[in-house]
This record gives structure tokens, sequence and C-alpha cells, in this order.
């Protein structure tokens, strides 16, 4: 004796191939489900901008997302009764003496198993919830940080070119007078010291710039 035990939803579907063919040709395509891409705006970065692009882009606030989508789809799950089923039961394999019985299974749940499992599932979605907003919160903060770091590291590599530009001025001011014979020549060795060490805090001041840009890009991927 053999028996086949399957949901009486998928019997159905299986004993209607024409609703079965059009249920597969309406499925949407991976590639139809993907999350909508936001641009990177051209020319100056806004705090706006930079909050928008991290909302949309950043990887964990997107992966809290999909744990708050899942935990609304399992109490969807959990709310659902389970499906009837049907048994096919083959006896003896000659085609003469061969006996077939089909019955239906209904699954019943006792014990308050059903409200239990919907009461998990709302926990669940409450964790989510709260998970989701508390990466929000932190990844505003993080980009309103990243943000403020960029505009005063700008601001740094500006007095530090602006230091620079003047010290240069005033190494070729010292260059001259030591050519006139106006000054001696250990004024002019001052004055490219005090260059050389402008043009390194242009240098740090570039770096840390580059440096924070990548961390306030790094936010939204």
């Amino acid at each position: 004796m053999r028996t086949l035990v399957m949901p009486l939803g998928l019997a159905a579907a299986l004993l209607s191939p024409a609703a079965f063919a059009q249920n597969a040709a309406t499925t949407p395509l991976p590639a139809a489900q993907a999350a909508r891409q936001i641009a990177e705006p051209a020319g100056r970065l806004t705090l706006e901008d930079a909050l928008a692009l991290a909302a949309g882009r950043n990887f964990t606030l997107s992966a809290a997302g999909h744990e708050l989508d899942a935990a609304e789809g399992g109490i969807m799950q959990a709310r659902t009764i389970p499906n009837p089923e049907v048994a096919v039961l083959f006896e003896d394999n000659r085609r003469d003496t061969r006996t077939t019985t089909a019955q239906v299974n209904l699954p019943l749940e006792l014990g308050g198993k059903r409200s239990a499992r919907i009461d998990a599932a709302g926990k669940a979605r409450e964790l989510a919830q709260s998970q989701l907003g508390a990466t929000r919160t932190d990844l505003r903060a993080a980009v309103v940080g990243g943000f403020f770091a960029v505009v005063i590291a700008q601001e740094r590599v500006k007095l530090a070119r602006g230091s620079a530009d003047i010290a240069a001025k005033g190494a070729l001011a010292a260059a001259r007078r030591v050519a006139a014979g106006k000054i001696a020549p250990l004024e002019e060795s001052k004055a490219r010291v005090e260059q050389a060490n402008a043009e390194l805090e242009v240098a740090d001041a570039e770096a840390a710039l580059a440096a924070a840009r990548q961390a306030l890009a790094g936010l939204w991927g």
C-alpha cells in the first residue's frame, strides 16, 4: 500500500494546469523587486541630500527594514489556519484488484496553539519595529556627525592653503631681500622651513578631508 499526502491547495493547482500556468506567468521577476536607487546629487552636497542617500542606500537600515517585513509576514503566516490535506491510498499494484482510496484530512489545533503562535509573531514584529527605529536614529546621528566632520575638514584645508600661500610669498620675499643684500641668508632658510611646514599642514588637512568624505559616503554604501 502506498500513501500520497499533499496540501489541498497544492492538489488543486496540480489538477488545474491552466491556473498554474497563469500564476507562473504573473510571478514578478527578481529585477522588478529591486529597491529604488537614489541618484547622487551633482555639485554641492547638502545635509538633506546626505540623509536621503543614507536612508535609501544604507545596508544596515535596509536589513532592518527587511527584518520588519519578515516579521509582518510571520504574523500573516501565524494567523493562517492549517490547510486541509488530500490523501490517496493505493492497495495492490495489479490493475484488476487494485483499490484506490481518497480522503481529506482536516488538521485541528488544540490548546491555544494558534493564539500563542500569533502572540509570538506579534512580539517578533514589535522587536523588529524597535530595531528599525533604533537603526534609523543611529544612522541619522552618524550622517549628521559625518557631514559636519567633512565641513570642518574643508575649513581646515581652506585655512591650511591660505597659510601655505602666505608662507610661499614670505619665502619669495626673503629670497629677494637676500639677493639684494638686505637680510642674512639665514632668514631665507627660516622662511623656507615655514613654507615646508605649511605645505605639510595642507597635505595633512587634505588627507583628513578625504577620509571624512569616505566615511560619510560609506554610510550610503
